[in-house]
Protein backbone atom coordinates (compact mmCIF):
# COMPACT_ATOMS: atom_id res chain seq x y z
CA UNK A 1 0.00 0.00 0.00
CA UNK A 2 1.46 2.97 -1.00
CA UNK A 3 1.72 6.33 1.63
CA UNK A 4 -1.19 7.86 0.51
CA UNK A 5 -3.85 5.04 0.67
CA UNK A 6 -2.33 4.23 3.98
CA UNK A 7 -2.96 7.49 5.21
CA UNK A 8 -6.40 7.38 3.54
CA UNK A 9 -7.21 3.93 5.34
CA UNK A 10 -6.09 5.52 8.75
CA UNK A 11 -8.53 8.28 8.12
CA UNK A 12 -11.01 6.23 7.01
CA UNK A 13 -10.43 4.25 10.37
CA UNK A 14 -10.45 7.15 12.37
CA UNK A 15 -14.03 8.65 11.30
CA UNK A 16 -15.62 5.27 11.22
CA UNK A 17 -14.27 5.34 15.10
CA UNK A 18 -15.70 8.65 15.39
CA UNK A 19 -19.37 7.59 14.09
CA UNK A 20 -19.09 4.73 16.40
CA UNK A 21 -18.79 7.06 19.54
CA UNK A 22 -21.07 9.53 18.50
CA UNK A 23 -23.46 6.74 18.56
CA UNK A 24 -22.78 5.94 21.95
CA UNK A 25 -23.36 9.80 23.29
CA UNK A 26 -26.57 10.14 20.89
CA UNK A 27 -28.00 6.79 22.32
CA UNK A 28 -27.69 8.66 25.62
CA UNK A 29 -29.90 11.21 24.37
CA UNK A 30 -33.51 10.96 24.98
CA UNK A 31 -34.72 12.90 22.77
CA UNK A 32 -32.53 11.82 19.64
CA UNK A 33 -35.22 9.09 18.72
CA UNK A 34 -39.41 8.92 18.39
CA UNK A 35 -41.36 9.57 21.34
CA UNK A 36 -41.24 6.10 23.74
CA UNK A 37 -38.39 4.39 21.16
CA UNK A 38 -36.14 2.15 22.75
CA UNK A 39 -32.91 3.20 23.58
CA UNK A 40 -30.76 1.99 20.43
CA UNK A 41 -33.56 3.29 18.12
CA UNK A 42 -31.52 6.55 17.13
CA UNK A 43 -32.47 8.54 14.35
CA UNK A 44 -29.82 7.85 11.40
CA UNK A 45 -27.02 10.85 11.72
CA UNK A 46 -23.38 11.63 9.76
CA UNK A 47 -20.56 14.23 10.26
CA UNK A 48 -20.68 17.40 9.54
CA UNK A 49 -21.40 19.24 6.27
CA UNK A 50 -18.75 22.20 6.07
CA UNK A 51 -18.94 25.77 4.41
CA UNK A 52 -16.54 28.69 4.31
CA UNK A 53 -17.17 31.77 6.11
CA UNK A 54 -17.77 32.95 2.13
CA UNK A 55 -20.21 30.89 1.94
CA UNK A 56 -21.74 30.91 4.91
CA UNK A 57 -22.45 34.77 4.41
CA UNK A 58 -23.89 33.54 0.92
CA UNK A 59 -26.76 31.24 2.24
CA UNK A 60 -27.30 34.00 5.61
CA UNK A 61 -27.92 36.44 3.15
CA UNK A 62 -30.11 34.68 0.65
CA UNK A 63 -32.34 33.34 3.72
CA UNK A 64 -32.66 37.13 3.97
CA UNK A 65 -33.59 38.18 0.94
CA UNK A 66 -35.92 35.18 0.16
CA UNK A 67 -37.87 36.09 3.71
CA UNK A 68 -37.86 39.25 3.39
CA UNK A 69 -39.76 38.84 -0.58
CA UNK A 70 -42.30 36.46 1.52
CA UNK A 71 -43.09 38.83 3.96
CA UNK A 72 -43.79 41.20 1.50
CA UNK A 73 -46.07 38.57 -0.46
CA UNK A 74 -47.82 37.99 3.01
CA UNK A 75 -48.40 41.53 3.08
CA UNK A 76 -49.54 42.04 -0.72
CA UNK A 77 -52.15 39.21 -0.26
CA UNK A 78 -53.62 40.53 3.63
CA UNK A 79 -54.48 43.87 1.72
CA UNK A 80 -56.00 41.96 -1.45
CA UNK A 81 -58.56 39.10 0.31
CA UNK A 82 -59.38 37.85 -3.70
CA UNK A 83 -55.78 37.43 -4.37
CA UNK A 84 -55.25 35.38 -1.19
CA UNK A 85 -58.33 33.41 -2.30
CA UNK A 86 -56.73 32.43 -5.20
CA UNK A 87 -52.77 31.47 -4.02
CA UNK A 88 -53.53 30.69 -0.81
CA UNK A 89 -56.37 28.30 -1.81
CA UNK A 90 -58.00 28.17 1.75
CA UNK A 91 -60.01 24.73 2.39
CA UNK A 92 -62.34 26.66 4.98
CA UNK A 93 -63.44 29.95 6.39
CA UNK A 94 -61.45 29.12 9.24
CA UNK A 95 -58.44 28.64 7.57
CA UNK A 96 -59.08 31.99 6.19
CA UNK A 97 -59.80 33.61 9.21
CA UNK A 98 -56.42 31.97 10.67
CA UNK A 99 -54.81 34.18 7.67
CA UNK A 100 -56.29 37.53 8.16
CA UNK A 101 -56.46 37.34 12.28
CA UNK A 102 -54.18 40.42 13.89
CA UNK A 103 -51.75 38.00 15.89
CA UNK A 104 -49.96 41.63 17.48
CA UNK A 105 -46.83 41.64 15.95
CA UNK A 106 -45.45 42.77 12.41
CA UNK A 107 -43.89 39.67 11.21
CA UNK A 108 -45.98 36.67 9.59
CA UNK A 109 -43.12 33.64 9.40
CA UNK A 110 -40.76 34.64 12.45
CA UNK A 111 -39.55 30.50 12.60
CA UNK A 112 -38.79 29.79 9.00
CA UNK A 113 -36.56 26.97 7.83
CA UNK A 114 -35.89 26.94 3.82
CA UNK A 115 -35.06 23.54 2.14
CA UNK A 116 -32.07 24.54 -0.37
CA UNK A 117 -30.18 22.51 -2.70
CA UNK A 118 -26.81 23.11 -3.76
CA UNK A 119 -25.81 22.64 -7.43
CA UNK A 120 -22.73 20.87 -9.01
CA UNK A 121 -21.18 24.83 -9.22
CA UNK A 122 -21.86 25.00 -5.78
CA UNK A 123 -24.90 27.89 -6.14
CA UNK A 124 -27.54 27.37 -3.37
CA UNK A 125 -30.86 26.89 -4.51
CA UNK A 126 -34.48 27.21 -2.57
CA UNK A 127 -36.41 24.38 -3.01
CA UNK A 128 -38.85 24.32 -0.35
CA UNK A 129 -40.24 26.99 2.09
CA UNK A 130 -41.48 25.87 5.69
CA UNK A 131 -42.87 28.22 7.41
CA UNK A 132 -45.81 26.31 9.52
CA UNK A 133 -43.89 25.12 12.47
CA UNK A 134 -40.85 23.81 10.82
CA UNK A 135 -38.99 21.24 13.15
CA UNK A 136 -35.36 20.12 13.03
CA UNK A 137 -33.81 22.87 15.61
CA UNK A 138 -32.98 19.90 17.73
CA UNK A 139 -31.34 17.26 16.12
CA UNK A 140 -28.72 19.33 14.33
CA UNK A 141 -27.62 20.56 18.03
CA UNK A 142 -27.89 17.17 19.50
CA UNK A 143 -25.38 15.56 16.36
CA UNK A 144 -23.10 18.49 17.03
CA UNK A 145 -22.66 18.16 20.46
CA UNK A 146 -21.83 14.22 20.10
CA UNK A 147 -19.28 15.58 17.23
CA UNK A 148 -17.52 17.56 19.80
CA UNK A 149 -17.34 15.62 22.43
CA UNK A 150 -15.99 12.39 20.23
CA UNK A 151 -13.91 14.31 18.60
CA UNK A 152 -10.00 15.47 18.76
CA UNK A 153 -9.71 19.27 19.42
CA UNK A 154 -7.84 19.56 16.13
CA UNK A 155 -10.42 17.99 13.88
CA UNK A 156 -13.46 19.38 15.30
CA UNK A 157 -12.59 23.07 14.67
CA UNK A 158 -15.36 25.36 13.43
CA UNK A 159 -18.26 27.22 14.48
CA UNK A 160 -21.68 25.80 15.11
CA UNK A 161 -24.83 27.80 15.08
CA UNK A 162 -27.53 26.38 17.09
CA UNK A 163 -30.71 26.90 15.54
CA UNK A 164 -32.89 26.79 19.47
CA UNK A 165 -30.49 30.13 19.99
CA UNK A 166 -31.90 31.74 17.26
CA UNK A 167 -35.63 30.37 17.32
CA UNK A 168 -35.27 32.17 21.55
CA UNK A 169 -34.22 35.32 19.75
CA UNK A 170 -36.62 35.26 17.14
CA UNK A 171 -40.11 34.36 19.34
CA UNK A 172 -39.17 36.94 22.27
CA UNK A 173 -38.78 39.87 19.70
CA UNK A 174 -41.98 38.73 18.67
CA UNK A 175 -43.44 38.85 22.56
CA UNK A 176 -41.76 42.31 22.62
CA UNK A 177 -43.93 43.69 20.08
CA UNK A 178 -46.82 41.88 21.63
CA UNK A 179 -46.42 43.54 24.73
CA UNK A 180 -46.50 47.05 23.73
CA UNK A 181 -49.91 47.19 23.25
CA UNK A 182 -50.34 44.95 26.69
CA UNK A 183 -48.03 46.40 29.46
CA UNK A 184 -49.48 43.98 32.07
CA UNK A 185 -47.79 41.37 30.60
CA UNK A 186 -44.23 40.75 32.28
CA UNK A 187 -41.22 41.39 30.54
CA UNK A 188 -40.04 37.69 30.70
CA UNK A 189 -42.82 35.51 29.65
CA UNK A 190 -43.38 32.23 30.81
CA UNK A 191 -43.11 30.24 27.33
CA UNK A 192 -44.94 27.12 25.97
CA UNK A 193 -43.84 24.56 23.59
CA UNK A 194 -46.90 22.90 22.38
CA UNK A 195 -47.62 20.57 20.13
CA UNK A 196 -50.24 18.50 19.27
CA UNK A 197 -51.20 14.61 20.22
CA UNK A 198 -51.14 13.57 16.25
CA UNK A 199 -47.55 15.16 16.02
CA UNK A 200 -46.28 14.06 19.55
CA UNK A 201 -44.21 11.08 18.11
CA UNK A 202 -41.82 12.93 16.52
CA UNK A 203 -42.25 16.69 17.92
CA UNK A 204 -42.57 16.24 21.31
CA UNK A 205 -39.21 14.82 21.97
CA UNK A 206 -37.56 18.46 19.79
CA UNK A 207 -40.18 20.15 21.88
CA UNK A 208 -38.45 18.74 25.23
CA UNK A 209 -35.06 19.66 24.10
CA UNK A 210 -35.93 23.19 22.92
CA UNK A 211 -37.02 23.53 26.67
CA UNK A 212 -33.75 22.42 27.95
CA UNK A 213 -32.29 25.14 26.35
CA UNK A 214 -34.50 27.44 27.21
CA UNK A 215 -33.96 26.87 30.45
CA UNK A 216 -30.22 27.13 30.81
CA UNK A 217 -30.84 30.64 29.01
CA UNK A 218 -32.73 31.85 31.81
CA UNK A 219 -36.31 31.39 31.10
CA UNK A 220 -39.14 28.81 32.72
CA UNK A 221 -40.57 26.80 29.89
CA UNK A 222 -43.14 24.48 29.80
CA UNK A 223 -44.19 21.32 27.43
CA UNK A 224 -47.02 19.82 26.50
CA UNK A 225 -49.71 19.11 23.76
CA UNK A 226 -53.14 20.91 23.20
CA UNK A 227 -54.97 18.74 25.98
CA UNK A 228 -53.05 19.65 28.56
CA UNK A 229 -54.37 23.48 28.27
CA UNK A 230 -56.80 25.37 30.55
CA UNK A 231 -57.24 28.45 31.66
CA UNK A 232 -57.89 30.69 34.54
CA UNK A 233 -59.73 33.91 34.58
CA UNK A 234 -57.95 35.39 31.38
CA UNK A 235 -54.89 33.63 32.07
CA UNK A 236 -53.64 30.33 29.71
CA UNK A 237 -52.53 27.50 31.67
CA UNK A 238 -50.37 24.59 30.53
CA UNK A 239 -50.79 21.64 32.84
CA UNK A 240 -51.45 24.44 35.53
CA UNK A 241 -48.99 27.19 35.16
CA UNK A 242 -50.06 30.04 33.23
CA UNK A 243 -48.11 30.44 29.95
CA UNK A 244 -47.68 34.13 28.03
CA UNK A 245 -45.89 32.91 25.20
CA UNK A 246 -46.71 29.76 22.92
CA UNK A 247 -44.01 28.27 20.42
CA UNK A 248 -46.38 26.51 18.30
CA UNK A 249 -44.92 23.33 17.14
CA UNK A 250 -48.17 21.88 16.29
CA UNK A 251 -49.93 22.24 12.26
CA UNK A 252 -52.79 25.06 11.29
CA UNK A 253 -54.44 21.98 10.13
CA UNK A 254 -54.07 20.04 13.68
CA UNK A 255 -56.19 22.82 14.88
CA UNK A 256 -58.55 23.30 12.52
CA UNK A 257 -59.48 20.08 11.98
CA UNK A 258 -60.05 19.57 16.09
CA UNK A 259 -62.41 23.39 15.53
CA UNK A 260 -64.50 22.13 12.57
CA UNK A 261 -64.62 18.30 12.98
CA UNK A 262 -64.59 17.79 17.11
CA UNK A 263 -66.38 14.71 16.52
CA UNK A 264 -63.46 12.89 15.52
CA UNK A 265 -61.21 13.69 18.41
CA UNK A 266 -61.42 12.78 22.19
CA UNK A 267 -62.85 15.38 24.44
CA UNK A 268 -59.75 17.20 26.22
CA UNK A 269 -58.16 18.00 22.72
CA UNK A 270 -60.76 19.73 21.74
CA UNK A 271 -61.03 21.58 24.71
CA UNK A 272 -57.91 22.19 24.32
CA UNK A 273 -57.89 23.39 21.25
CA UNK A 274 -61.18 25.76 21.68
CA UNK A 275 -58.87 27.04 24.85
CA UNK A 276 -56.01 28.03 22.57
CA UNK A 277 -58.61 29.42 20.23
CA UNK A 278 -59.98 31.92 21.79
CA UNK A 279 -56.76 33.06 24.15
CA UNK A 280 -55.12 33.96 20.48
CA UNK A 281 -58.16 35.21 19.30
CA UNK A 282 -58.69 37.46 22.52
CA UNK A 283 -55.23 38.86 22.33
CA UNK A 284 -54.24 37.01 25.87
CA UNK A 285 -51.35 35.24 24.94
CA UNK A 286 -48.41 35.43 22.08
CA UNK A 287 -48.31 32.50 19.77
CA UNK A 288 -45.56 31.99 17.48
CA UNK A 289 -45.67 31.21 14.66
CA UNK A 290 -49.15 32.85 13.62
CA UNK A 291 -51.45 30.35 12.28
CA UNK A 292 -51.61 31.95 9.07
CA UNK A 293 -47.74 31.00 8.61
CA UNK A 294 -48.48 27.93 7.26
CA UNK A 295 -50.05 29.15 4.46
CA UNK A 296 -47.24 30.89 3.17
CA UNK A 297 -45.06 27.47 2.50
CA UNK A 298 -47.62 26.66 -0.35
CA UNK A 299 -45.51 25.69 -3.13
CA UNK A 300 -47.22 27.31 -5.18
CA UNK A 301 -45.81 30.74 -3.63
CA UNK A 302 -42.94 30.07 -5.44
CA UNK A 303 -44.47 30.83 -8.48
CA UNK A 304 -45.58 34.42 -7.40
CA UNK A 305 -41.99 34.96 -6.28
CA UNK A 306 -40.42 34.07 -9.34
CA UNK A 307 -42.91 36.47 -10.88
CA UNK A 308 -42.57 39.43 -8.42
CA UNK A 309 -39.10 39.13 -7.27
CA UNK A 310 -37.01 38.67 -10.61
CA UNK A 311 -33.47 39.36 -8.93
CA UNK A 312 -34.11 36.18 -6.63
CA UNK A 313 -34.68 34.08 -9.92
CA UNK A 314 -30.91 32.97 -9.96
CA UNK A 315 -31.51 31.40 -6.56
CA UNK A 316 -35.41 29.30 -7.39
CA UNK A 317 -35.98 26.89 -9.90
CA UNK A 318 -38.35 27.95 -12.19
CA UNK A 319 -41.89 26.37 -10.25
CA UNK A 320 -45.14 26.30 -12.24
CA UNK A 321 -48.67 25.98 -10.85
CA UNK A 322 -50.07 22.81 -13.24
CA UNK A 323 -53.28 24.27 -13.74
CA UNK A 324 -55.96 23.46 -17.09
CA UNK A 325 -54.69 26.77 -18.44
CA UNK A 326 -50.57 25.70 -18.51
CA UNK A 327 -51.30 22.90 -21.93
CA UNK A 328 -53.34 25.64 -23.43
CA UNK A 329 -51.38 29.08 -23.24
CA UNK A 330 -47.77 27.45 -22.58
CA UNK A 331 -47.74 24.78 -24.94
CA UNK A 332 -43.85 24.89 -24.74
CA UNK A 333 -43.60 25.00 -20.91
CA UNK A 334 -45.82 21.62 -21.36
CA UNK A 335 -44.61 19.65 -23.61
CA UNK A 336 -40.92 20.57 -21.49
CA UNK A 337 -42.99 18.92 -18.53
CA UNK A 338 -44.44 16.51 -19.77
CA UNK A 339 -41.01 14.98 -21.21
CA UNK A 340 -39.93 13.94 -17.39
CA UNK A 341 -36.34 14.72 -17.16
CA UNK A 342 -36.52 18.61 -17.05
CA UNK A 343 -39.07 19.39 -14.26
CA UNK A 344 -39.89 17.36 -11.53
CA UNK A 345 -43.85 17.45 -9.63
CA UNK A 346 -45.13 18.31 -5.64
CA UNK A 347 -48.15 18.53 -4.32
CA UNK A 348 -48.60 22.02 -3.22
CA UNK A 349 -50.11 21.79 0.49
CA UNK A 350 -48.05 18.23 0.92
CA UNK A 351 -44.58 18.52 3.18
CA UNK A 352 -41.69 15.66 4.40
CA UNK A 353 -41.13 14.48 1.22
CA UNK A 354 -44.49 13.31 1.02
CA UNK A 355 -46.23 13.55 -2.84
CA UNK A 356 -43.28 14.41 -4.43
CA UNK A 357 -42.82 12.81 -8.08
CA UNK A 358 -39.19 12.23 -9.23
CA UNK A 359 -39.32 9.91 -11.68
CA UNK A 360 -39.30 10.83 -14.81
CA UNK A 361 -41.71 8.00 -16.27
CA UNK A 362 -43.98 8.19 -13.19
CA UNK A 363 -44.28 12.26 -14.08
CA UNK A 364 -44.92 11.63 -17.92
CA UNK A 365 -47.60 9.01 -16.34
CA UNK A 366 -48.94 11.45 -13.66
CA UNK A 367 -48.87 14.76 -15.96
CA UNK A 368 -52.44 14.28 -17.84
CA UNK A 369 -54.28 12.90 -14.42
CA UNK A 370 -53.30 15.38 -12.34
CA UNK A 371 -54.85 18.17 -14.89
CA UNK A 372 -57.62 15.95 -15.25
CA UNK A 373 -58.25 15.38 -11.87
CA UNK A 374 -56.12 17.43 -9.43
CA UNK A 375 -56.08 20.70 -11.46
CA UNK A 376 -54.00 23.68 -9.42
CA UNK A 377 -53.11 21.28 -6.54
CA UNK A 378 -49.49 20.36 -7.77
CA UNK A 379 -46.34 22.11 -8.98
CA UNK A 380 -43.62 21.67 -11.49
CA UNK A 381 -40.12 22.65 -10.54
CA UNK A 382 -37.21 22.76 -12.48
CA UNK A 383 -35.15 19.80 -11.92
CA UNK A 384 -31.98 20.41 -10.09
CA UNK A 385 -28.70 18.67 -9.97
CA UNK A 386 -27.56 17.67 -6.10
CA UNK A 387 -23.78 18.18 -5.66
CA UNK A 388 -22.40 15.34 -3.79
CA UNK A 389 -20.05 15.74 -0.29
CA UNK A 390 -17.67 13.54 1.94
CA UNK A 391 -19.82 12.27 4.92
CA UNK A 392 -19.46 9.23 7.08
CA UNK A 393 -22.78 8.01 8.37
CA UNK A 394 -24.72 5.57 10.57
CA UNK A 395 -27.76 4.16 8.88
CA UNK A 396 -29.01 2.61 11.79
CA UNK A 397 -27.25 -0.67 11.30
CA UNK A 398 -23.78 0.51 10.26
CA UNK A 399 -21.27 2.94 8.94
CA UNK A 400 -21.46 4.34 5.50
CA UNK A 401 -18.82 6.33 4.06
CA UNK A 402 -19.14 7.97 0.83
CA UNK A 403 -20.45 11.17 -1.48
CA UNK A 404 -23.80 11.75 -1.01
CA UNK A 405 -26.51 14.66 -2.00
CA UNK A 406 -27.55 16.75 0.93
CA UNK A 407 -30.45 19.61 2.05
CA UNK A 408 -29.20 22.91 3.76
CA UNK A 409 -32.27 23.88 5.89
CA UNK A 410 -31.20 26.99 6.96
CA UNK A 411 -33.69 29.19 9.63
CA UNK A 412 -31.10 32.42 9.46
CA UNK A 413 -27.38 31.62 10.08
CA UNK A 414 -28.18 28.30 11.82
CA UNK A 415 -29.45 25.42 9.91
CA UNK A 416 -30.19 21.92 9.68
CA UNK A 417 -29.01 19.57 7.03
CA UNK A 418 -30.06 16.37 6.07
CA UNK A 419 -27.81 13.93 4.00
CA UNK A 420 -29.49 11.46 1.28
CA UNK A 421 -28.24 7.71 2.02
CA UNK A 422 -30.32 5.94 -0.48
CA UNK A 423 -28.71 6.15 -3.87
CA UNK A 424 -31.91 6.23 -5.67
CA UNK A 425 -32.39 9.18 -7.71
CA UNK A 426 -36.32 8.64 -7.02
CA UNK A 427 -36.31 9.22 -3.70
CA UNK A 428 -36.63 12.68 -1.60
CA UNK A 429 -34.24 13.52 0.64
CA UNK A 430 -36.84 13.47 3.51
CA UNK A 431 -36.54 13.60 7.44
CA UNK A 432 -35.87 10.34 9.09
CA UNK A 433 -36.77 8.24 5.78
CA UNK A 434 -33.22 7.11 3.92
CA UNK A 435 -31.79 10.53 5.46
CA UNK A 436 -29.33 11.22 8.05
CA UNK A 437 -29.53 14.19 10.45
CA UNK A 438 -26.26 16.38 9.94
CA UNK A 439 -25.31 19.66 11.16
CA UNK A 440 -23.57 22.92 9.38
CA UNK A 441 -19.88 23.45 10.80
CA UNK A 442 -18.12 27.08 9.17
CA UNK A 443 -14.63 26.95 8.71
CA UNK A 444 -12.63 29.62 11.09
Amino acid sequence: MNPSDLAHSRENKALEALVLRMRELLMEEENFRFLNSPKPEIYSFCTPLILTREEHENMAKLVELFCQALEQVGDYLARKRSEARKWLQFSSQLEEEFFFLDHGFHERLPIRRLDMAMDSQGQMLLMEINCGCPGGELDPALVAAAYRKASYPQTSRGVFWDPRDESLENILRCYRQFKRKRPWMPCKPTIALLTSRAQAHFMLPECRGIAEHYRKRGYRVGVGTLEDLETQGEALLLKGEPVHLVFRKFSTQSLRLRLEEPSRFDLPEVRGAKILWESVCGARVCMVNPLGSTLLQDKGILELIWREHPQLREYLPETFILGHHIRAQEPDLFRSILRGDSFVLKKRASYGGRDVILDPDDIRRQVPRILQEEPGKWVAQRRVGFCRKEFFAWDGNMIRGGAFPFVLSPFGRSAFVRVGLDGRSSIPINAHAGSAESFLMVEV
